[in-house]
């Protein structure tokens, strides 16, 4: 299995939900998507208000700008998942979304989550489904992190 990094990025001009997404791949060479480890920060001065950052699954596709996952190793193939950042509309199934994490944070801290062997959020092998990335209320906040995936 190869493993993938995603960096991804939001900027303070929105009021969105969803920060990033990883979704498999829309035409062939579908695979499940295994998250083992994220990480965000606001990137902006920011006060102690708390942020509550959240991972669901969703079955469509946001509109921002792509990004590409990058393998962290440079032997292997292009990955196939595709991913996105700077959303400026959460996919129609952002909000309804089965919630798969929660974690809240002090707005002066990044955050780090790191799977334990087995346990890493995992996508199904359907076309334009996997995990989006958010916070659970609307704000403008900038944010960027980094997403790691094997698939």
């Amino acid at each position: 299995m190869a493993n993938y990094g995603t960096g991804f990025k939001k900027t303070g001009a929105d009021s969105i939900l969803q920060i990033a997404e990883l979704l498999a791949a829309a035409a062939t060479g579908i695979r499940r998507n295994k998250i083992f480890s994220f990480g965000i920060g606001c990137t902006a001065a920011s006060n102690d208000g708390v942020h509550q950052f959240v991972i669901r699954r969703v079955t469509g596709t946001a509109t921002g700008t792509a990004v590409t996952p990058a393998p962290t190793d440079p032997g292997d193939a292009v990955a196939f998942a595709t991913a996105k950042q700077l959303i400026t509309a959460d996919a129609a199934s952002f909000a309804a979304g089965a919630e798969v994490y929660r974690e809240p944070m002090n707005g002066r801290a990044s955050w780090q989550f790191n799977a334990n062997p087995g346990k890493e959020f995992v996508s199904p092998a359907t076309a334009s489904n996997g995990f989006g990335i958010g916070v659970d209320a609307a704000n403008t906040a900038t944010y960027a992190g980094n997403i790691q995936h094997e698939e």
